[in-house]
């Protein structure tokens, strides 16, 4: 009868013992991730995950390593977590929602609309999360399902600058984008040409973005921003080959 005493009093202790080790555990995730200390909140997580899988541990993982520009890391992780948890899991929001992000940066596009749609259905698609979702569905060719995503969550809540930002970020074509583009001020599109051009285009699509651009050059009279179009028409010549035009503009944006 003692020894039966004793063994659950040992039991007892030692839960409590593991749950306090528990706590101390998360607290220190929250406190080191909220302090910026993205590389000891990646130990203390590895450590903790190193003893047994817990959904807390997988999330500040991955929000650390995504806070450090190690999106494909994050994404991994996250994929683990939610192949492991479901909507009952406290953290399963979080998750998902920072899911649309990394998974968008990643181009893992199906992941985003699994995870977008989760939040729909849940009622949790919320902040810059339907602008993720959009451009996944955008990317994926799921036009009518975007029309709806953009006309229930964004249509209300962005301007006409940020939708065509969102449209050149999923490189769509066509009268969507005209209609948005000449509905936008001088200085707004050029602005938005100047982000289009700063990354790599293909030759197709900086030949049709040169049909936006070209224009502008008449629009501006003084000097600044008139070279701002001469450096934006000379990267586009660039990526659509037409090394004489490339030059010109890149001579004139010098000047």
């Amino acid at each position: 009868m003692h020894v039966r005493k004793w063994f659950v009093c040992l039991l007892f202790f030692l839960f409590l013992f593991l749950m306090g080790c528990q706590r101390s555990s998360s607290n220190a995730l929250q406190q080191s991730y909220e302090n910026k200390e993205y590389g000891k909140t990646i130990i203390i997580a590895q450590t903790a995950l190193k003893k047994t899988i817990q959904s807390e541990s997988l999330l500040y993982e991955a929000k650390a390593n995504a806070a450090l520009g190690n999106t494909l890391d994050a994404y991994e992780e996250l994929l683990l977590f939610l192949a492991l948890y479901d909507s009952k899991d406290p953290y399963w929001h979080e998750a998902n929602t920072l899911m649309c992000k990394i998974g968008l940066e990643e181009k893992q596009y199906q992941s985003v609309l699994a995870s977008g749609q989760a939040l729909e259905q849940s009622g949790l698609l919320e902040g810059e999360t339907p602008q993720y979702y959009y451009q996944a569905l955008v990317f994926l060719g799921r036009t009518e399902q975007a029309s709806k995503v953009f006309s229930t969550y964004l249509k209300n809540n962005i301007g006409q600058y940020q939708y065509a930002k969102m449209l050149l970020e999923a490189k769509v074509k066509g009268p969507e984008f005209v209609q948005v583009f000449e509905g936008l001020g001088s200085e707004e599109q050029l602005s938005l040409l100047e982000f289009a051009a700063s990354d790599t285009v293909t030759g197709a699509y900086a030949t049709e973005l040169l049909g936006f651009a070209i224009p502008l050059e008449k629009a501006f009279e003084d000097g600044p921003k008139r070279k701002r179009v001469y450096s934006v028409l000379e990267r586009l010549y660039g990526f659509s080959d037409q090394r004489v035009l490339q030059r010109k503009y890149g001579t004139l944006a010098d000047k």
